[in-house]
């Protein structure tokens, strides 16, 4: 007979509930199971102190998936979602062998997002990303590398902070001590100092001179600079042909008639050293207030250039000569060729000879003056325009070049004048340049700055004289005596200087000569009086004024009144020594010539205070 095992059952004492092995307790439906408040409950021994709420933080728990309330359970991979805010104080995102990453999603859906992430570094280190201590509350922004500006390009080189750091308040065109050098706009920097300079391609030529030797080419280098950004302006858009030899005339002096051909030996002065020489010869006559005309007919020239003396050298137009000028502002003129084997050292004279050759009973223009006993001659019916033959006869008028051209190499750093007005400076003026300058002599009797200003007036005379550096205006008599206001004047001398401004040549104007009348032929100051009636004569003296306050857009002026005027503007002639006008106008130029003495030599003096 078997005996039945309780399974449950009070241990013995009564104070001890006990379930044997294989028993079980079961709290059927609507049955409770309550541990007072004190009691306790105990698994394997120990006692379990979480509170009933804290044990159904894990009631309804879906492992792997964040849910409010309830305690956080990870799923079979040890994953785990949806959290909303965590905080921590040290996350790691993967292990050592497992790569990590955390993403930072966007507060829009489908947008992207920003994941933070670690390469395989070299050795076993660490990458630190650390905010320095910042006295604001700062935000930084990582901007679109393609299309940001400010955009700072990841670097193929380890960049230190030092190395950053000297681009911190750079200005650019500005050089700093221990800071980058960044280029200004115009690729400028303020300065540099350095111990060695080189110059050139690829590694350069170094530069051995000392910066004392570097000044002493003409003070400074600064000095240098401008003069040759000058000199390469007035070049004509980097052409080495300037202008290069004295007595140069572009104006109406007579016609020839009753002759068909003359041979005309000119003497000319290198001012600075050339080669490749050309000239230009203009069938050309000007019709006061009408004008630039050809004297009504073609004529057909040829030239050469006689250097040293009894070497004669051909010059040719576009490989032929002799050539025909017409009577259009673009057929009445010519330029030669350049002849390479031709170099002309600075302070030579050399001569050019032209040979002109008309049909009968027509004419061919003059364009100088030749003074009698001077190194000019001509004579009719002959061609010694390639022979060594000097012409028999000094004095009238000739045939001088309108310009004569030399490439200088850019080596020579020295103006060249044209010379614009009416007969004072086309007459007396360019003599006393002779020697001493290269120019244009563009100045013609009668001529006014009203005529000048006209377009149609002066096509090939203000072409041929735009090769030239600088220029000297000198109108006024001859408006101021056809009753132009002083406004017009200066207006159509306003307009002539901007003529050539814009094509970068340097202007300068002049003042006016006395005006007067004598009568005992200007021998004394009491015995003249003013020209013009009393207004006239106002606006003479109100265009003097005007010139000496350099007006726009002249470069500077030349004060010619101060070498013949008894006073400043008291428009009186001087008569020291003599009288020094013969017509109260123009300044004597026979003995004795004390007023074209006197001004020729000042006007070499202040032409050659101007440099370029």
């Amino acid at each position: 007979m078997s005996t039945y095992q309780r399974k449950i059952y009070h241990e013995q004492g009564g104070d001890r509930q006990v379930v044997a092995a294989g028993g079980s307790i079961d709290v059927e439906s609507g049955g409770e199971l309550d541990v007072e408040s004190g009691g306790a409950l105990k698994l394997a021994g120990t006692q379990v102190t979480a509170t009933a709420d804290e044990i159904n933080k894990s009631g309804g728990v879906t492992a792997g998936t964040v849910a409010a309330g309830k305690a956080v359970v990870v799923d079979a991979d040890k994953d785990i979602g949806d959290f909303r805010d965590l905080d921590a104080v040290n996350i790691d995102a993967g292990a050592s062998g497992v790569a990590g990453s955390v993403d930072v999603f966007p507060a829009t859906e489908a947008k992207g997002k920003l994941t933070l992430a670690c390469a395989n570094q070299t050795g076993d280190t660490v990458v630190t990303l650390l905010a320095d201590a910042m006295g604001q509350a700062t935000t930084v922004h990582v901007p679109d590398p393609g299309a940001a500006a400010s955009y700072v390009a990841q670097s193929s080189a380890a960049l230190s902070r030092a190395e950053v750091d000297v681009l911190d308040g750079v200005t650019a065109g500005q050089a700093a001590a221990g800071k980058a050098v960044v280029l200004g706009a115009s690729k400028e920097i303020d300065e540099l100092h350095t111990a060695a300079l080189s110059l050139g391609a690829g590694a350069g030529t170094v530069v051995t001179a000392t910066a004392a030797q570097l000044n002493a080419l003409t003070g400074n280098l600064a000095t240098l600079d401008a003069a040759v950004t000058r000199a390469m302006r007035h070049t004509r858009v980097g052409e080495r042909y300037r202008p290069v030899a004295d007595k140069c005339y572009l104006q109406k002096y007579s016609q020839i008639t009753g002759q068909t051909s003359a041979i005309y030996r000119t003497r000319h002065k290198a001012i600075t050293p050339y080669y490749s020489p050309r000239v230009i010869i203009a069938n050309y006559g000007n019709n006061v207030g009408a004008g630039e005309v050809a004297p009504g007919n073609a004529i057909s020239v040829k030239c050469s250039i006689e250097y040293p003396v009894g070497t004669v050298i051909p010059l040719y137009v576009s490989g032929a000569r002799p050539t025909s000028l017409g009577t259009t502002d673009l057929t009445g003129w010519m330029i030669t060729d350049p002849d390479e084997d031709i170099y002309i050292a600075a302070g030579e004279y050399f001569y050019v000879r032209t040979y002109v050759l008309v049909g009968g009973g027509e004419v061919w223009q003059t364009n100088a003056g030749i003074l009698t006993g001077g190194p000019d001659y001509y004579q009719y019916g002959v061609d010694y325009c390639d022979t060594t033959d000097i012409p028999a006869n000094q004095g009238v008028g000739g045939i001088f070049p309108s310009a004569i051209l030399g490439n200088t190499g850019g080596q020579v750093l020295i103006p060249s004048w044209a010379i614009v007005g009416d007969s004072i400076p086309g007459m007396y003026i360019g003599r006393g340049l002779a020697d001493t300058l290269a120019y244009v002599n563009c100045g013609n009797t009668g001529e006014r700055a009203q005529y000048y200003a006209l377009r149609a007036n002066r096509l090939l005379r203000s072409m041929i004289s735009e090769v030239c550096s600088h220029l000297l205006l000198w109108y006024g008599y001859n408006d101021l005596n056809n009753s132009r206001t002083l406004a017009q004047l200066q207006a159509d001398c306003q307009t002539i200087a901007n003529l050539y401004k814009a094509r970068g040549v340097e202007v300068y104007l002049a003042s006016l000569l006395p005006a007067t009348t004598s009568t005992d032929s200007w021998a004394t100051l009491e015995n003249q009086s003013d020209k013009w009636s009393g207004t006239i004569t106002q606006r003479w003296r109100d265009f003097n004024t005007w010139v000496r306050t350099t007006p726009t857009p002249f470069d500077g002026y030349w004060d010619p009144n101060l070498v013949v005027d008894n006073a400043q503007d008291s428009n009186r002639w001087k008569v020291t020594g003599g009288a020094w006008t013969d017509d109260g106008v123009h300044p004597k130029h026979s003995a004795p010539d004390n007023g074209g003495d006197a001004l020729r030599a000042a006007i070499a003096s202040w032409a050659a205070g101007i440099a370029l």
